[in-house]
């Protein structure tokens, strides 16, 4: 696999393309002025989607598919003996992982990515909702259709990304973010990182690669643990948040009510926001504040 040059218009097939992350990477290549062809084996409604922006998507594979294109992107779910893939490694032309396109499509961006075992998605999207809110306009990819966005996915050219980055095949590290949020760390996902040890490594590696703020749980265990490891070596800043004595972004006085969720949030023992959610959950609190 092979990360694409992506800083001059190419001619990208898509394979897989009506899944969720692959449809993702689509939406925003063809945002980004590419050529975007694909294939799925079967209709839907991420594929409606992208017929409807104007992009070529096939039912079913064919060595046709890939005639005068420049990268394939294929999904994991593609088996490896297919004959699209055959076809593109036969004439050359680069082929290249969903890890490798997200981090082709992250370069040259200030790029926030959220991670965590849980809350991730929730996050990311709050993330995208509140930079735009201010005025950032940023480009996102969430990991599923957000009303309030519009879509899972968004390219604007702003220079400002916001990504739900994935653990679960350490292609967290790929995108080589500046900034970045953990909501928690838990023991999934071994049957790739090959044990605890080595997921925390990866999460080390996810938080000190970056050299703008980092934003980690305050009330989590897999997240003190993390904090205590890093911070000895981490660069630019480094935060915690939740409703622990000691965490730098302190709740307290949270309530939740129906689909309501209302709290105070504190920094250096003063209040400095209010917040009130329209999500039940304390859990949503913290994601809440990681994003504040």
């Amino acid at each position: 696999m092979t990360v694409p040059d992506l800083s001059v218009p190419r001619r990208v097939h898509v394979m897989a393309a009506g899944g969720a992350a692959m449809s993702a990477v689509a939406h925003i290549l063809s945002a980004m002025g590419h050529q975007v062809t694909g294939c799925d084996q079967s209709p839907s409604a991420a594929v409606d989607r992208l017929r409807a922006e104007g992009m070529t998507i096939w039912t079913g594979h064919d060595a046709r598919h890939v005639i005068d294109v420049d990268v394939v992107a294929v999904s994991t779910a593609v088996e490896p003996a297919n004959v699209e893939l055959d076809a593109a490694r036969t004439s050359g032309v680069v082929v290249a992982g969903r890890p490798d396109m997200m981090e082709a499509l992250a370069r040259g961006q200030r790029t926030l990515a959220v991670s965590g075992t849980h809350g991730k998605t929730t996050t990311s999207a709050m993330a995208a909702l509140v930079a735009r809110a201010v005025g950032w306009d940023p480009s996102f990819i969430v990991g599923g259709v957000v009303h309030q966005l519009g879509s899972g996915a968004r390219w604007t050219g702003s220079g400002r990304f916001v990504v739900e980055a994935d653990e679960s095949d350490s292609s967290f590290l790929r995108f080589g973010a500046q900034d970045v949020i953990v909501t928690n760390i838990e023991a999934d996902h071994l049957d790739h990182h090959g044990s605890m040890e080595a997921l925390e490594r990866a999460f080390d590696r996810f938080v000190t690669q970056g050299t703008g703020v980092k934003v980690l749980c305050g009330d989590d265990p897999g997240t003190v643990a993390l904090h205590a490891r890093v911070a000895p070596v981490t660069q630019g800043a480094l935060w915690t948040y939740g409703t622990a004595d000691g965490a730098d972004y302190r709740i307290v006085g949270l309530r939740s009510s129906g689909m309501r969720t209302t709290c105070s949030v504190q920094w250096g023992g003063s209040v400095i926001a209010e917040l009130d959610l329209r999500v039940p959950g304390d859990h949503n609190a913290r994601n809440a504040t990681a994003v504040l």
